[in-house]
C-alpha cells in the first residue's frame, strides 16, 4: 500500500513539473522571439524602406519649385541645382530599390498574438513597436524649410505608414472581437503622439490625432473603453500644451 502511495506521489510530481516546464516554454518562445527581433531593427533600414514606398519628388516638380521660390536666381543656377537634386534622388532610388519592410516581422508577430489572444506577448510586442517608432522620431534628420531635402517628408510618410499598420492590426482585433487587444494596439499611437509633441513635430501629431478621432467616433455606442482612453490621451496632451 505504501509502495502504491509513493508511486502515485512520484507520478504526480513528475506530471506537475512537466506541466510547469511546458507552460514556461510556451511563455519563453514568444518572449525569446520578441527579444531576438528587438535587436534586428536599424534606423537606416526603416528610412530606406520609407523612401522606396513613398518615393521622392519628380524632376518636373523640383524645377517648378526652384523656379517659383527663386525668382531672382538665374535659370542656369536653377538648372544646375535641379540636376544635382535629381542625381541625389537617382542615387537614393538605386540604393533603396530592393529595400524590404523591416517592420513586417513585428506586424506578423502581433497578428499571431491577437489571433491567439496572447495579451501578455501582445503587450511586449506593442512596447517593441512603440520603441522602434519613437526611436525613429529621435533619429530622423529634420527637413529643410528653405530648400529641397530627401528628409522633407520623411517623418510625415513614416507617420502615415505607422497609422496604416495600426489600422490593419485594429481591423484584425475587431474581427477577433478582442477589445483588450484593440486597447493595447491603440496605445502605440498615444506614445507616438507624445513623442511627436515632445519633438515639436506638430504636423505629424495632427495626423495621429485625426486617426485617433476617427477611432473614437467609431467606438461611440460600441466601446466606451476605447473612447475613454482616447479622451484621456487628449487630456494629457492638452495639459502638456498648457505647460508650454
Amino acid at each position: 500500500m505504501v509502495r502504491v502511495v509513493c508511486l502515485l506521489l512520484i507520478f504526480t510530481s513528475i506530471f506537475f513539473f512537466i506541466t510547469l516546464i511546458a507552460k514556461n516554454i510556451t511563455y519563453l518562445q514568444p518572449h525569446r522571439a520578441i527579444f531576438l527581433l528587438s535587436n534586428s531593427f536599424r534606423y537606416e533600414d526603416i528610412r530606406d524602406y520609407i523612401w522606396r514606398k513613398y518615393g521622392l519628388d519628380s524632376p518636373s516638380d523640383i524645377r517648378f519649385n526652384l523656379t517659383f521660390e527663386n525668382k531672382e536666381v538665374s535659370q542656369e543656377k536653377i538648372e544646375n541645382t535641379a540636376k544635382a537634386i535629381e542625381k541625389e534622388i537617382t542615387q537614393i532610388k538605386k540604393r533603396t530599390e530592393k529595400s524590404e519592410d523591416p517592420l513586417l516581422a513585428i506586424r506578423d508577430m502581433i497578428v499571431q498574438f491577437i489571433r491567439r489572444s496572447d495579451l501578455s506577448s501582445l503587450t511586449e510586442a506593442k512596447e517593441l513597436l512603440l520603441s522602434v517608432s519613437t526611436d525613429f522620431v529621435d533619429q530622423v534628420l529634420p527637413g529643410n524649410k528653405n530648400s529641397w531635402s530627401p528628409y522633407n517628408y520623411m517623418l510625415r510618410n513614416f507617420t502615415d505608414y505607422l497609422i496604416d499598420l495600426l489600422s490593419t492590426l485594429l481591423e484584425i482585433a475587431e474581427k477577433e472581437v478582442l477589445e483588450s487587444a484593440k486597447k493595447i494596439t491603440l496605445s502605440v499611437s498615444y506614445g507616438y503622439a507624445e513623442k511627436c509633441f515632445e519633438k515639436r513635430y506638430f504636423f505629424e501629431l495632427d495626423l495621429v490625432h485625426k486617426f485617433l478621432r476617427d477611432k473614437a467616433d467609431a467606438s461611440i455606442g460600441e466601446s466606451s473603453i476605447i473612447f475613454l482612453n482616447v479622451m484621456e490621451h487628449y487630456q494629457n496632451i492638452g495639459e502638456e500644451f498648457l505647460n508650454l
